[in-house]
């Protein structure tokens, strides 16, 4: 079930973005009242040996620990809709061509640099605090061929911010699904419909977690999104978050709380 209700008027983006930088500045040191805790050291320390660069413009970043500055974080294409999944950005250059290439050139750079965004656009939108992270799963077939899974790069990124843990087995793939992007919406729902499982210890996996986000790159029709999160939902006492970096659509569409 939905952590936060979607509000029925477009919201005012400029608060959310400045927020979001706000608790990324905050998370990464700059304010000494953060309560999570450093970032992880060797996190850190990654960036004393490659220095930071922002992705869009090339120039020296004002972030700590991102390789984006604010001036081009504040002019990423952020959806102007009501809030209902936690989706920050409209798949509109330069969100699709670093989601590329992460996805098709292996660019943890912009890994990094999404699970950073999505994770503090869900402390500023009011997304219910999460204790575990499960990225969408690849079929084992497509994880082989490609080498690794975008959505769990992102949430690895999401997960060093947020100061929780992710988890990559506790949804399984239990199919092999044709590429949505070729299908219409009614054939994408089918096409994965009854794709995911739950791992036979899914119970045991998600612990004490009381809250669980699920993490995709791209959301367009949210039929991967259903499907996945409604075999997450047999967990007992588990609320669903939908988390995605990028939406094909205009605006956040509400959906049911």
């Amino acid at each position: 079930m939905a952590m936060f209700r979607a509000t029925p008027e477009p919201v005012n983006l400029e608060p959310l973005v400045e927020s979001t930088i706000d608790w990324l500045d905050r998370r990464s040191g700059v304010d000494h009242k953060q309560t999570l805790g450093p970032l992880p050291l060797m996190f850190r320390w990654g960036f004393r040996f490659w220095p930071a660069r922002c992705l869009v413009c090339r120039g020296d970043p004002d972030l700590r620990y991102l390789d984006i500055c604010r001036r081009c974080l504040r002019a990423l294409p952020f959806i102007n809709g009501p809030l209902s999944d936690v989706v920050p950005l409209r798949y509109a250059p330069p969100v699709d061509e670093g989601l590329r290439a992460l996805k098709f050139h292996a660019d943890w750079r912009w890994a990094a640099v999404f699970g950073a965004l999505i994770a503090g656009w869900s402390q500023a939108s009011g997304a219910a605090p999460v204790s575990l992270l499960v990225p969408m799963p690849l079929h084992a077939a497509r994880r082989a061929e490609r080498g690794f899974n975008q959505a769990a790069q992102i949430a690895r990124f999401a997960a060093i911010w947020l100061g929780v843990t992710v988890d990559q087995r506790i949804l399984i793939r239990a199919r092999p699904t044709r590429p949505q992007t070729t299908l219409s919406a009614a054939r994408r729902r089918d096409n994965v419909h009854g794709a995911f499982e739950l791992h036979p210890d899914a119970w045991l996996r998600a612990g004490e977690s009381s809250v669980i986000a699920l993490i995709d790159d791209v959301r367009t029709t949210g039929a991967t999104l259903d499907a996945a999160s409604t075999a997450l939902q047999s967990l007992p006492r588990v609320s669903i978050q939908r988390w995605a970096v990028a939406s094909t659509m205009p605006t956040n569409t509400m959906r049911p709380a």
